[in-house]
């Protein structure tokens, strides 16, 4: 059976409801105290008893003083509670998290394993639904190389109570520039489907946003968009993808990275006959080879990992020609004919 929790509004509403309902106590016992306070008289001057109508006003004086201390009460209340916001019991849940978690949470493990575990409890912003697709063919241009193309695609999610600023980073290494004519082709941006931004990579402002440190050059959109806290209930779906290209051998093993942290990969390899693929996907729990469309003879393999990856992680995509056809329908062409042998007797089994 799941609880229901009440909406926000419903909440500040019934604490607008005190503050009022408190200022009305207050204002009803000032006004009465004020009409009915009998003015001092002359017997009282002189010392003699009190009348009995003078006991009852002192009765209701107690009274109303009783609900203009009610009445305060609830604005205290009320006040209180508006001040004390989700925001702030977020932050002192939090605290009081993290210092039973560091007196329980891998007691049994070295130091540096706490201090990585305590550390990804200060996660903000990771990424959901990761799909890397690669297509991987023949160059036209260079000779005995093959042509790497990588879509990545993600969204990311905002896990704090803040809105939290995104920087969208492709980096490609000078040296694969160079060696490898790496380059980056394009960089997108939607929200909720609609476009902030679609670069191509040979355009003038997509080349002004990229900067080269470190022997790397890195492309980094101005536009830093804050992404909205998924605990306001925001519905919001950013979408971010970059396409990078680069000419590599027949047989070589690729590295992905992400920058934050993410949950789940789709990966998705597009490649002609008689290439091998292997990846370092964990989980799997799909294969399927087909054939792309537009393709003759192509295949596809597709691996889904719905497991957690932290920046400091990466998966490796392996490819690699088969030869082993080609070498057999050489060494057939080439070989001559073998003269005929006398037979060889069998070797029993106890000999061998």
């Amino acid at each position: 059976m799941t609880s229901k929790v009440a909406p926000v509004w419903v909440v500040r509403l019934a604490l607008l409801a005190m503050i009022v309902l408190g200022l009305s106590f207050i204002g009803a016992a000032r006004w009465d105290t004020d009409e009915k306070t009998p003015a001092t008289s002359t017997s009282q001057e002189a010392g003699k008893p009190p009348s009995a109508e003078h006991g009852s006003n002192h009765l209701w004086r107690g009274f109303w003083d009783l609900v203009a201390g009610l009445g305060e009460a609830l604005v205290i209340a009320a006040l209180l509670g508006l001040a004390v916001d989700p925001y702030v019991k977020f932050h002192l849940g939090k605290e009081i998290g993290q210092e039973i978690a560091k007196e329980t949470l891998g007691q049994h493990l070295p130091v540096e394993l706490r201090e990585e575990l305590e550390r990804i409890q200060d996660i903000h912003l990771y990424v959901r639904e990761m799909t890397v697709d690669v297509v991987l063919g023949p160059s036209t241009v260079h000779d005995g190389f093959l042509v790497w193309c990588m879509t990545i695609r993600y969204e990311v999610e905002n896990a704090s109570w803040f809105k939290r600023k995104f920087e969208h980073r492709v980096s490609i290494a000078d040296s694969d520039a160079a060696r490898a004519d790496g380059k980056i082709t394009k960089a997108s941006h939607y929200v909720n489907g609609e476009c902030k931004y679609e670069l191509d990579g040979s355009s003038p402002q997509f080349v002004n946003m990229c900067k080269k440190e470190d022997g790397v050059t890195s492309f980094t959109h101005k536009d830093k968009y804050k992404i909205p806290s998924g605990r306001q209930d925001v519905k919001e779906k950013n979408v971010y993808s970059q396409t990078t290209e680069r000419l590599v051998p027949d047989s070589e093993v690729q590295v992905i990275q992400p920058y934050h942290p993410t949950v789940g990969i789709t990966l998705t390899v597009q490649h002609p006959e008689g290439i091998t693929i292997a990846t370092s996907l964990q989980a799997v729990d799909e294969i399927s080879l087909e054939i792309p469309n537009g393709q003759k003879g192509g295949q596809a393999g597709r691996w889904r990992s719905k497991r957690a990856y932290l920046p400091n992680e990466h998966i490796w995509i392996m490819y690699e020609i088969d030869k082993k056809e080609e070498a057999l329908k050489e060494g057939q062409a080439v070989a001559a004919p073998r003269p005929a042998e006398a037979p060889v007797p069998p070797v029993s089994p106890a000999k061998a």
